[in-house]
């Protein structure tokens, strides 16, 4: 687990340095819940990326990015930024990052940031950071283990694994 959240948070940064002045970074905001879930350091709470087929599915409510693993079962996962009108099979778990990252904010260090990209930015950042070992503060680390629970959360509220 702390491998593959080493080389993810390492992959981010290598594909797309972060700076104040880039746009929200929407595609890499998938890689981010894949690295948040190996954050946990749990082999059951890794969360696997789709094949093309599965992501892409000409049925569209059953479309979805990722899934865990339990007991041999796929628990598909499907992952959004903010809330969408969208609609998916039941047996489909939607993972919404924007109210997870505000709330991890409030309550790692009461800042929830001003504008959603500058939120993603920030989560990319602490990931980036982490995975190089770079000196991080006592709320940076604070949130990371706040959002890195509520996306392993989700493992839990699959219709699947009940």
């Amino acid at each position: 687990c702390h491998d593959v959240y080493q080389s993810l948070g390492r992959a981010m940064s290598y594909l797309q340095p972060i700076t104040i002045d880039e746009p929200p970074q929407w595609r890499m905001a998938e890689t981010a819940v894949l690295a948040l879930a190996s954050r946990a350091g749990r082999p059951d709470l890794l969360l696997y990326p789709t094949s093309p087929r599965e992501e892409s599915s000409a049925i569209a409510p059953f479309n979805h990015d990722s899934y865990f693993l339990h007991n041999d079962d796929k628990i598909p996962i499907q992952q959004k930024v903010i809330n969408s009108q969208k609609e998916y099979d039941d047996w489909i778990t939607i993972l919404t990052l924007e109210p997870m990252i505000a709330s991890s904010l409030r309550r790692s260090n009461g800042d929830a940031k001003n504008s959603l990209a500058e939120q993603l930015n920030y989560l990319i950042g602490c990931i980036i950071a982490e995975a190089h070992n770079q000196s991080m503060s006592r709320s940076e680390i604070d949130f990371l283990k706040r959002i890195s629970a509520g996306v392993v959360a989700h493992r839990w509220k699959s219709k699947a694994a009940a």
